[in-house]
């Protein structure tokens, strides 16, 4: 037994790159490799695959296979990562070859878990080809996701890039219109799941952004022979819709966040999306979504037309979008005009708040949403400071735990932004940041303190207005501030 690993330690130590690769898996087989990091030995064979790495005239597989070991050490070895990933931070500077070079999905999948700690320069277009492309590796399709999202500002930016890409993928297939819905399928099916394991912010209107990457996988491609590939798709697309509301629940108000079920639909007759979307489990997700968030909007008294327009699709008919809007008009707390637009799609005059009781009321509802807008944007600031300091060392001790808190945070996230939807559409904007200094004016502040005096003051809690129909804006909430 001493003699078999004294072996394997020698193979990994002076071997080929394929005899350290065998070396390993047959350490880790035998789980022998925990003793084996120990001897000096193993340490030169780590060695010779970064040189390997960083060697621009290496073999392209060896030096492929050498960021494969490593990373298969670093995930099973806990007290090397942290030094494997800084020790390659120097060999990565230079691109890699292509991985579908690598046979097993798994070895590809460790490229991309490299590219996800290092973040290279050159890794933001090879990890979305390598998503593209990907044959069928599921797990490694997920890997360079999630590395592109931890190199990508927010997910409208990672749409729009692998729009470009997926226009230029066509597969050389008799039937390259299924073929291209299928991929589709998969990397939608990555996509959700890259998502649920992420923070990534959502960016600017991502649910166009998606759309765009349906419409550019279509655009060179005949109409796919097989048509339940485009069902295959839609199926994944409702899925990553579903996961964007969750991940930011504000999304569910905005129609473009469906446009993408629209470019698929468009694509089949009515009859047939209806009989999909009756079956669909994840279309009846994003249904259900919807559903909130035009009983959401209703409880503000905000009407959306295009909103229930994209209920009756991802429904499956009108018909099936009316059923679900009439249940909602049964609900308690709704206002006239919002219980007959449910009910019946058509909008009433709005209630008189022109009567000293329902101005009064008008004001109040304003001036707690105010408050809530505040306390949201404050709330955004803290949770993107604990993802980024806390959340990593709640991880390293208790992982189960921080997943919990992970999850705490996406949710606070989201009802975060869907008050600060709703205040939005209210028409009211905060002014100024706490710190700011500025002149001071008593129909806008709130002086912590005598007030006598002041000329200037620091600014604790920003000001909240309104801004009217007709451009003017009116104070909602004072600002709290401290005499400089």
């Amino acid at each position: 037994m001493a003699v078999e690993l004294d072996s394997l330690i020698e193979c990994f130590a002076r071997g080929s790159v394929p005899e350290k690769y065998d070396a390993l898996r047959q350490l880790i087989a035998q789980r022998k490799h925990h003793t084996a990091v120990k001897d000096k030995r193993f340490q030169t064979g780590i060695d010779s695959l970064l040189q390997i790495v960083g060697d621009p005239l290496a073999a392209d597989l060896d030096r492929l296979l050498s960021v494969a070991i490593l990373g298969r050490l670093a995930s099973t070895v806990k007290r090397l990562r942290e030094v494997i990933y800084k020790s390659l931070h120097s060999p990565l500077e230079k691109i890699l070859p292509e991985p579908s070079l690598l046979s097993e999905p798994d070895d590809r999948s460790y490229i991309g878990y490299a590219c996800e700690r290092i973040q290279p320069e050159w890794g933001v277009i090879y990890c979305a080809r390598a998503a593209i492309y990907e044959e069928t590796g599921e797990q490694s399709r997920v890997a360079f996701l999630k590395a592109l999202m931890s190199m990508k500002p927010d997910l409208a930016s990672l749409l729009q890039l692998l729009s470009e890409i997926v226009h230029e993928f066509i597969p050389v297939t008799e039937d390259p219109g299924t073929s291209t819905a299928r991929r589709l399928k998969r990397l939608m099916a990555a996509l959700r799941i890259a998502l649920s394991e992420t923070l990534i912010e959502p960016g600017e209107e991502p649910g166009k952004q998606l759309a765009q990457v349906c419409r550019a996988a279509f655009k060179d491609v005949p109409a796919p022979k097989q048509e339940g590939s485009l069902f295959e798709a839609a199926e994944g697309l409702g899925a990553v819709v579903h996961e964007m509301v969750r991940l930011r629940f504000s999304l569910a108000t905005e129609s473009s966040t469906y446009s993408a079920l629209k470019v698929i639909k468009s694509k089949v007759p009515g009859y047939v999306w209806e009989r999909f979307a009756v079956a669909s489990q994840s279309l009846e997700q994003v249904a259900q979504d919807i559903s909130e968030a035009l009983l959401i909007l209703a409880k503000q008294g905000i009407t959306d037309d295009s909103l229930a327009g994209e209920l009756a699709i991802a429904a499956g008919h009108e018909k099936y979008g009316r059923q679900m809007m009439k249940k909602l008009a049964k609900i308690a707390g709704l206002s006239a005009n919002a219980r007959n637009w449910l009910a019946e799609g058509e909008n009433q005059d709005p209630v008189n708040t022109q009567t000293p009781q329902g101005e009064t009321r008008q004001l109040n509802d304003d001036s707690q949403l105010a408050d809530l807008l505040v306390d949201s944007l404050r709330f955004q600031v803290l949770g993107s400071a604990g993802c980024q300091q806390i959340l990593p060392e709640i991880e390293m001790l208790d992982p189960r735990l921080g997943e919990e808190v992970k999850r705490l945070l996406q949710r606070g996230v989201a009802l975060c932004d869907t008050i600060q939807t709703i205040a939005r559409r209210k028409g009211l904007r905060v002014r100024g940041n706490p710190g700011d200094e500025e002149e001071y004016a008593p129909l806008e502040h709130e002086v912590i303190g005598d007030n006598r005096g002041i000329r200037r003051v620091r600014i604790i809690r920003p000001v909240v207005e309104q801004v009217r129909d007709n451009g003017v804006a009116f104070v909602i909430s004072k600002g709290v501030v401290e005499r400089i």
